[in-house]
């Protein structure tokens, strides 16, 4: 780089370490730039292997994006940038085989479309092969987002899930049939306070009538 730039009379300044801020303007457009191909790896489920694939498409689409009234493109070459080209990052491609060799071998392969080559109709469509082709005749379904789909399972919910409103309702006091005779343990009278949504002095009340009524039973036996 500094044999280049003294051959054509450039002074290379170099900003210091740990300091972005001395070349903010720089930085401030790659952390753009980063932050669109974070979006488009989330939406589409593509795997960070395929980051130059993302900043690249990034790009892309930034120059062709209307600011105040007209894109980076159109500024550029003063004409509108031709969107109908432009599909869903990571939607499902199917490329043609055009070299095919029997009449019923396949005529097309999957892939989802990772990027497009500039002003020139092509796409780059990253097989399950794990290759990258770039190819023109591509057909896209963009309702399929295939490297997401994982995220789209659905587990079994557990029981506590199933379960309504109406089966875990409080248990109410006329429900609960207690043989009079049959004596109740203390932790046991507190669980039945609790389910039975007693207040504690009303239960010793009531505790306390019992007894009476069983001592007077037993008076008259």
């Amino acid at each position: 780089m500094k044999d280049f730039c003294d051959t054509r009379g450039i002074k290379l300044t170099v900003t210091t370490p740990y300091t972005p801020q001395h070349n903010g303007i720089v930085e401030r457009i790659n952390r753009m730039f980063m932050d669109k191909a974070r979006t488009l790896m989330i939406d589409s489920g593509v795997p960070k292997e395929l980051w130059a694939e993302l900043i690249n498409t990034a790009n892309f689409l930034r120059v062709r994006i209307a600011e105040n009234g007209k894109s980076p493109f159109e500024k550029l070459f003063h004409r509108k940038p031709n969107l109908s080209r432009i599909k869903r990052f990571g939607c499902r491609a199917f490329v043609t085989i055009n070299s095919y060799k029997q009449k019923l071998d396949r005529r097309a392969t999957k892939g989802v479309l990772v990027g497009y080559e500039p002003d020139s109709g092509v796409y780059c469509i990253f097989l399950e092969d794990g290759k990258i082709i770039r190819s023109r005749d591509v057909r896209f379904n963009k309702d399929e987002i295939p490297l997401k789909s994982h995220d789209n399972v659905t587990t079994k919910p557990t029981e506590m899930e199933n379960t309504s409103e109406e089966e875990i309702r409080p248990v109410r006091q006329e429900e609960v049939n207690i043989e009079q005779n049959v004596p109740i343990q203390e932790d046991t009278r507190e669980l039945l306070r609790i389910r039975l949504q007693i207040p504690r002095n009303e239960q010793e009340q009531s505790h306390g009538n019992t007894q009476v009524n069983e001592g007077a039973n037993s008076r008259k036996n």
